[in-house]
Formats: structure tokens, sequence, C-alpha cells
């Protein structure tokens, strides 16, 4: 298992096929699905394999790095995923993560987004990032706003849980804004 990065409480590390039964019990969870676009719901172990098939242990594609998320005492384990995208039409990748309901309110979120964008900017050469964030979830925006992230604009963005375009907004993150909120 190839860990790509650390943090106090937790690794990102390749994904791996015994993945698959812990993501789909996660991810069967419309509180989850719905707060992403790709994600369908009811999520199932098809599903799951559908996404780990061609990414186990990891996937880089065009760039991409997507990353399995652990606890760090229990690296075998499975909490959710992060990755940075790069997309068709967009001038910089971006970022989108999901942890499981069971590890919500721990702090896990900000702790992983601050070493993946750190990880990022040092490791990858890109000079922006983006993300976005539906109007009611107001968690994600309190995450991106702490990473230094700017309001670019609203987004309309597709919701496969949802079954419709849904309302939200754009953000980026720049190296220079980064640096800057690093430095202090």
């Amino acid at each position: 298992m190839d860990i790509i990065l650390k943090t106090d409480r937790l690794v990102l590390r390749d994904f791996r096929a015994g993945d698959k039964d812990q993501m789909a019990a996660l991810a069967n969870n419309y509180a989850i699905t719905k707060m992403t676009s790709s994600m369908p719901f009811p999520y199932s172990r098809q599903d799951a394999d559908d996404f780990l098939k061609n990414k186990v242990p990891a996937f880089r594609t065009s760039g991409d790095l997507v990353c399995a998320i652990a606890l760090k005492d229990k690296p075998d384990s499975y909490m959710g995923t992060i990755g940075l995208h790069f997309k068709e039409g967009e001038d910089h990748p971006e970022l989108g993560y999901w942890i499981g309901e069971p590890f919500w309110g721990k702090g896990y979120v900000s702790e992983l987004t601050q070493a993946f964008c750190a990880h990022a900017f040092d490791r990858l050469e890109i000079d922006a990032m983006i993300a976005g964030h539906f109007d009611d979830n107001p968690a994600s925006a309190r995450v991106l706003e702490k990473l230094g992230f700017h309001y670019l604009g609203r987004r309309d963005y597709p919701s496969m849980a949802r079954g419709k375009v849904t309302k939200g907004h754009l953000l980026e993150l720049t190296r220079t804004a980064w640096t800057a909120k690093q430095n202090g």
C-alpha cells in the first residue's frame, strides 16, 4: 500500500480492492451523495466497483490525483475520498472530497484538505485549483473558506443523487493566495 501523505490523524493512500465494501457502505447515504455531482443514490457495491475499476491501487490519469482517506492508526481502513481532477474545459483542476458520516464533526475534512492542498501546490505544477459546493452545504463552504478559497460566482452543478441541476458556488485557490495564507 502506497501512502501518499500523512497528517496527525489520517493517511491519504492508494486505493485497494478491499476498499469496495466500506466505500459502498459509507456512500450509500443520501446525506453524502446529494452533496456531490457524480455519486448516485442509492450507492451500491457495483457503484464502488465501477469507481475502483482502473483505480487500484490509485489513479493519476491525465494529471488527476485521487486518494483513499484512512485513519493513521488503521491505514487499511477507508473513510472517504479526496482528489484533484483535471476536467476538459477548465483552466484549473477541481478539488473534490467526501467522508463517511461516522467521521463528520471531528475536524478530519479540514485536516485532510489542508494537507492535500499543501501537497498539490508543493508537488504538482499547478497555479490554482477550483472547488464548488451546493447552496445547502455550508460545512463545505466553511472548509474551503478556511483554506483560503475565494468566491468566483454562482454555478449550476449536476447532482446525480438529486436527479437535477442544483445551484451552487464556484471558488478558486491560487498558489499566491495559498502561500500568503500559509505565511500568515
